[in-house]
């Protein structure tokens, strides 16, 4: 009899990181804009299918500790790793499970939220059904479901090249000879293109991407035995037959269209009045989307696509943005320009809104609930303390158009962490135990952040409670001096030499970063 062949994930670990647009409270907070009824994250039930070692999971378990997290995945070493992890960490409530979709879901119980990233595209139909069918079974009377997946037509392009490198590395068995190969093509084809040659631009950007992907990732999206895009129209169809249908995008931003041409945005606003879901397919078709990030929930809950900006007064709001002006003009009508991550941005004459979004700003990453908000906003400006109904409303209006152009954040749930260094700062012990193996760790905001250099590292691991300045400056110190000893490098060594000089100083610097990033239990 034929020995059984072995996981693939077990083969290739697959990397995994937290994704913030999976997290219970992102769930939570697109469903309540949509006017559900969601279950509270911090008492909540989560199951994450293909959850592979834990890498998204765990951190949400360590911050919510009254919720209770379940995660499956039929590859043996991630769940082995995993469960090494949540046993270091002391956790309880969270528990991940070797087992298959198809083989032992029936034992689940009734979950919340549920997540399937990077699944659904990477198996068989059948097993696509029975994840959806997983979906609608055990999903609670509010709950609201994560599956992301390869759509068209963006992926007709990717489709290209996936064809060719399987065909160039067919007779390779070896993963990292294979990844290997396969880059190795895109390069050579991407050379003997002529300039300027449409095909060369393309094959231009595909090895751009390249570059920038981990093996593991090309080994088990691009090169797998199974990668399925579907148009969106299809994916929604799909989940209709097992009672589920679409709420909304993981990222809010994608299910906007004022960013288009006006006359464009017009149709698109006339065709989602009357069929919401070919409005989304044929933003898919503007925008080339190879991608999508889909919330589901039951069929039966009405939702209201119209959301009143008065919405947002139950939300707390977040915002990493910044003037691009250095002095901004509040206290006029003159226009201001703010801009967000990755490229958002927003225009607006409104005081009260300036005001409130430099306020934003300068607070993050702590949250504001909107009362707050708005009474810090009216100080700044200089305005009455009783709030004006209709500048209130303005502001309503405002921020809801920032959170659709992916400038302010909204949570039900406010992340605890400490914004200053106490006497012994305590570091997360999840990003303690991370820096140990790697330079990517989570923060409790659950974000990923990379620790660029090796005296980051040492000093976050420092950072259990025990120490008070002194220790620290003495510990850190000692570090510096072990990282020196093993670098050969002069300039490397001139660095540790300047740094050590200004050391005391460099230290409460860092500390105060480690605090702006998250990192810092209060």
């Amino acid at each position: 009899m034929a020995e059984p062949q072995p996981d693939a994930y077990d083969v290739v670990t697959y990397p995994n990181f937290a994704f913030p647009q999976t997290h219970p409270d992102r769930l939570a907070s697109l469903a309540r804009l949509f006017g559900m009824s969601p279950v509270p994250v911090e008492r909540c039930r989560v199951l994450e299918l293909a959850c592979g070692n834990g890498g998204n999971l765990i951190p949400m378990a360590f911050t919510l500790p009254d919720s209770k997290f379940v995660g499956i995945d039929r590859a043996q070493q991630p769940i082995a790793n995993g469960q090494a992890t949540i046993a270091a960490l002391g956790l309880k409530n969270i528990e991940l499970k070797e087992l298959d979709i198809n083989e032992g879901a029936d034992q689940l119980e009734e979950f919340d939220y549920i997540i399937a990233h990077g699944v659904y595209s990477w198996i068989p139909l059948e097993v696509r059904n029975r994840l959806l069918e997983i979906c609608r079974s055990r999903l609670s009377p509010n709950g609201v479901v994560y599956i992301s997946y390869n759509t068209y037509p963006g992926c007709h392009l990717r489709r290209i090249t996936r064809e060719l490198m399987l065909f160039h590395t067919k007779d390779t068995k070896h993963p990292s000879e294979r990844v290997a190969q396969a880059r190795a093509l895109i390069n050579w084809l991407a050379d003997s293109q002529k300039p300027s040659n449409a095909y060369q631009l393309f094959l231009s950007e595909v090895r751009k991407d390249f570059s920038q992907k981990a093996e593991a990732v090309i080994y088990h999206d691009d090169l797998a035995e199974i990668n399925s895009p579907v148009y969106f129209h299809q994916f929604a169809q799909h989940a209709a037959q097992y009672g589920l249908q679409f709420l909304s995008e993981a990222e809010y931003f994608d299910v906007q269209y004022s960013q288009l041409p006006p006359a464009v945005s017009e149709q698109l606003h006339l065709l989602g009045e009357r069929d919401i879901l070919s409005k989304e397919q044929y933003l898919d078709y503007l925008e080339g989307r190879s991608f999508r990030q889909t919330l589901l929930c039951h069929s039966r809950i009405t939702l209201e696509r119209d959301i009143p900006p008065a919405r947002v007064r139950d939300f707390y709001l977040r915002a990493e943005v910044r003037p691009l002006s250095d002095n901004p003009d509040i206290h006029s009508n003159a226009v201001e320009e703010f801009q967000g991550k990755k490229g958002s941005a927003i225009t607006t004459a409104f005081a009260l809104g300036k005001a409130a979004l430099v306020c934003l700003g300068e607070k993050y990453p702590r949250s504001l609930p909107f009362e707050v908000l708005s009474a810090e906003a009216h100080k700044r400006i200089g305005s009455p303390t009783e709030p004006d109904p209709e500048n209130e409303a303005k502001l309503e209006e405002l921020l809801l158009k920032a959170h659709g152009a992916g400038l302010i954040e909204m949570h039900l749930h406010v992340s605890s962490f400490a914004l200053e260094p106490g006497e012994r700062p305590v570091a997360s012990p999840l990003a303690r135990l991370q820096a140990r193996d790697g330079s990517i760790i989570t923060n409790l905001l659950h974000n990923n952040i990379k620790l660029e250099d090796d005296l980051g590292r040492q000093l976050l691991l420092l950072l259990d409670g025990t120490r008070d300045r002194s220790a620290l400056f003495k510990e850190f110190q000692l570090a510096i001096g072990q990282i020196s000893e093993k670098s050969s490098d002069r300039e490397t060594l001139t660095k540790t030499e300047e740094f050590l000089k200004t050391l005391p100083t460099e230290l409460e610097e860092k500390l105060g970063i480690l605090g702006q990033l998250g990192l810092l239990l209060a």
